[in-house]
């Protein structure tokens, strides 16, 4: 990310809705929804490990992992923002920020996860970014 630009400035730009729905995450979901043993903790894992492919065809990929870096310093508020920087979590990330951060940049995806669940679909996401040091597939 451009270091003139703060994450918080950055979230506050105008985004581009992706109209993203990958198979792959429909067929998580599905499981998730059928009791799957994994549940929508793997739907958030597999949707935050292809990230990389699913921006908004009207965005440069540069700014879409501009928009992945400030979900990336959402989820580890005080690491180092970016992909592949060593992420340490020292303090715990706003669920809210990062739900939002997914209604507004992949809102076909997020409907498909029930309210209920989202807590669930957080747990995978923040696995995902912890134990794979924030690779998103860039």
């Amino acid at each position: 990310m451009n270091p003139a630009i703060s994450s918080k400035d950055h979230a506050m730009r105008p985004i581009t809705a992706s109209g993203a729905y990958p198979e792959f995450f429909q067929a998580l979901c599905r499981s998730a929804a059928r009791g799957g043993r994994e549940g929508y903790e793997e739907a958030g894992r597999g949707l935050v490990a292809g990230l990389a492919t699913l921006g908004p065809d009207s965005t440069a990929l540069d700014e879409w992992a501009e928009d992945v870096d400030v979900l990336i310093g959402l989820v580890c508020p005080a690491a180092p923002i970016g992909r592949g920087s060593g992420l340490t979590p020292w303090a715990l990330p706003e669920d809210g920020a990062v739900l939002a951060w997914f209604a507004s940049r992949l809102p076909r995806c997020m409907a498909r996860v029930p309210r209920r669940r989202r807590d669930s679909f957080l747990r995978g996401v923040y696995e995902h970014l912890h134990y794979e040091e924030g690779d998103v597939g860039f």
